[in-house]
């Protein structure tokens, strides 16, 4: 067997074992702002720019005045991991990672959300009254159980 092949079946196997601990990590993600009153409105969104793990929005208490005025769309980033070998999941996210999550969130705004009458999604609230934030979610799977930090804010894109 050539060892070209050998490299390539090794490297496919610690692509296709991140991505589980990546689809895992999204799902635990997804249920954890579902419990805490956050819409899941799109998963794995991606564009020739980037890709964006969890789109997730959030209006404020229902039935209050603010209700609408709280709307918030969150561009979740998810960080997984099953040690801190190698820091916090959040430092994964660098200012380049930062920047193109931006970017693509800048594309979905234009497919989805700019323009009259393609508030799909969102139908119901003002666009100018939804604020747009960046977060990210880390998890650590320790076999002591699940650790989940929601960071909210974690950058802006005007930073």
């Amino acid at each position: 067997m050539a060892k070209g092949s050998t490299e390539k079946r090794i490297t496919e196997k610690k692509i296709t074992e991140k991505r589980r601990i990546g689809n895992e990590g999204e799902d635990l993600a997804c249920k954890y702002l579902i419990k805490h009153g956050y819409k899941i409105v799109d998963r794995n969104f991606a564009c020739k720019i980037g890709e964006i793990d969890i789109i997730a929005f959030k209006a404020g208490r229902a039935g209050s005045a603010e209700f609408r005025k709280k709307a918030t769309l969150c561009f979740v980033e998810v960080k997984s991991r099953n040690s801190l070998a190698y820091g916090l999941p959040c430092q994964a996210v660098s200012f380049p990672k930062q920047r193109r999550i931006i970017l693509t969130a800048q594309a979905y705004w234009k497919r989805y959300l700019k323009g009259p009458g393609r508030f799909g999604k969102f139908a119901g609230f003002d666009i100018k009254d939804i604020m747009f934030r960046f977060d990210i979610v880390e998890i650590l799977r320790l076999p002591e159980g699940d650790y989940i930090r929601h960071l909210e804010n974690a950058f802006s894109a005007n930073s």
